[in-house]
């Protein structure tokens, strides 16, 4: 009787295990699934917005070589949303388009962040066009008479060239086929250490006539570079907003301290 009950007993138990151990591997496999879920998504995300992110900068660049500059600024906006790959080349884009559409301080706000974020390969591209929009400023100013805001604004651009020392600028260029926007550089077809050998030495000119143009005026000479303190990229900031209160404040005098005229551009 006792061996009658024991062997039905002792069958029925390896089925029992197997089948715990079946159920047990389903609940494993459904929590493995629900845990590679998020994993999934994520990727299929970055993917999604990889794919957006280069149809919008293809947009900003065409814009850009067909002249259409306000709509390149437009396809560079929407690069700055949730853009954790390439944050600098949102602002790249958008400064260099800036610039191309005579928004100078606009491009040189947006140039500037760039340069602060931009990786080391891509510096000097940076500096070309930063160093480019504040010499156009320079022009503007000189242009309009401006000769000590002038004067600063040129070294705020050359400024910019001899930081491109740091960053090896001058010893060869790394070649990279994803090219933002085009420069407003005139030497497109030159690497960058060589654009900004030709920007200092076009600016260097452009700074020694408006220096010989306030001796013969017998203004005061701009002073030295601020004490040492900040960033650079805040320095050079600081430089073009001492320009710009030198227009003002000359403005002031020779209007007799009448209302601020509008900038010229």
């Amino acid at each position: 009787m006792a061996d009658t009950l024991t062997r039905p007993e002792s069958a029925a138990a390896p089925r029992m295990k197997r089948l715990r151990t079946t159920s047990a591997m389903r609940r494993r496999r459904k929590r493995l699934l629900w845990w590679s879920l998020p994993v999934v998504l994520l990727a299929l995300a970055t993917s999604l917005k990889l794919a957006s992110l280069s149809l919008t900068a293809q947009d900003a660049i065409d814009a850009a070589e067909t002249a259409r500059f306000d709509e390149s600024i437009a396809a560079s906006d929407s690069l700055m949303t949730l853009n954790w790959f390439e944050p600098w080349l949102a602002y790249y884009d958008r400064g260099t388009a800036s610039a191309l559409a005579q928004e100078y301080n606009d491009a040189t706000d947006d140039l500037s962040v760039a340069l602060e974020l931009a990786p080391a390969e891509r510096s000097c591209d940076v500096r070309v066009n930063l160093a480019l929009a504040w010499e156009e400023l320079g022009d503007i100013y000189a242009e309009g008479g401006y000769l000590r805001g002038a004067s600063l604004l040129y070294d705020t651009a050359l400024a910019v060239i001899r930081g491109g020392e740091e960053d090896g600028c001058f010893e060869g260029e790394t070649e990279d086929d994803s090219t933002p926007p085009e420069e407003p550089a005139e030497e497109s077809g030159t690497d960058a250490g060589e654009r900004l050998e030709n920007a200092r030495d076009r600016i260097e000119g452009k700074q020694g006539e408006v220096e010989r143009q306030e001796e013969g005026e017998g203004s005061t000479t701009p002073g030295e570079e601020d004490a040492d303190g900040g960033s650079p990229t805040d320095d050079l900031q600081d430089r073009g907003d001492a320009a710009e209160q030198d227009r003002r404040d000359q403005d002031a005098d020779q209007r007799g301290g009448g209302e601020y005229v509008e900038k010229p551009w």
